[in-house]
């Protein structure tokens, strides 16, 4: 009830630009140059969203080789610049409203990509109850709530859990990674879906949503895509 009615205000009210503070006149919440100064992607690699030469084709060599266990990864941002500094105070300053504002860039991101249908449901990934108390709030619930509520697509928030409390990504090297995340989910046995997306704010390594994959596939999953606000390159400090 609570996330429908802040998407409803989000349309109603006449909120500043989150960047600078003046008028917004976008749907953004972002005044038209600050929305122009994001660091929006555009051709990438359909698989990972890594930057792809404009002659290039949909996937990069290293996917065409060796492809990944989801099918497609759409992110709306490069991390960097202003997105950096929008979810690290979305995901550790107590910023609802700024995951507000990034949840409306990636719904109006996934809107420009053609499909045939959406998948059959969102699967934000977890965070494990310990962090989430010192939190106070799961960053990829958050988006993926209001992603649902604005495409009418069914949120499971507990078919997926956090197992294995595991020591944060950013403070693990990337050679590390894959093996920090091994078994850390578990996929509730009554879950029924062919068609998935799972929700995060940052992809960086893949490490995480890799294993949420593996797991998911095991439950029965046959498509799986995976949608964040933005695309990190290896060694950010930030991302799963």
């Amino acid at each position: 009830m609570l996330q429908r009615l802040l998407s409803t205000l989000w349309h109603l009210l006449p909120l500043p630009c989150c960047l600078c503070g003046l008028k917004s006149d976008t749907d953004y919440n972002l005044c038209l140059d600050c929305q122009a100064s994001l660091p929006w992607q555009q051709h990438v690699c359909q698989q990972c969203a890594v930057a792809l030469p404009e002659t290039a084709g949909i996937s990069c060599g290293p996917c065409l080789q060796r492809p990944p266990m989801h099918t497609q990864l759409l992110a709306a941002f490069f991390y960097q610049g202003a997105i950096e500094s929008l979810i690290y105070h979305f995901k550790f300053g107590q910023g609802l409203d700024t995951g507000l504002v990034l949840a409306k860039c990636l719904y109006q991101y996934l809107l420009t990509k053609p499909r045939q249908r959406w998948p059959d449901c969102l699967i934000p990934v977890p965070l494990h109850v310990k962090r989430l108390r010192k939190r106070g709030y799961n960053q990829a619930a958050e988006l993926g709530k209001h992603l649902a509520c604005w495409l009418s697509i069914p949120i499971h928030l507990h078919s997926c859990q956090r197992v294995h409390h595991t020591p944060a990504q950013t403070r693990i090297a990337p050679r590390d990674r894959r093996r920090n995340m091994h078994g850390a989910f578990k996929v509730s046995p009554q879950f029924k879906a062919k068609h998935v997306a799972i929700i995060d704010d940052v992809y960086t390594s893949g490490s995480t949503t890799r294993e949420l994959c593996r797991m998911l596939k095991r439950a029965g999953v046959e498509t799986i895509e995976i949608w964040v606000v933005a695309r990190a390159g290896l060694g950010s400090r930030s991302g799963s």
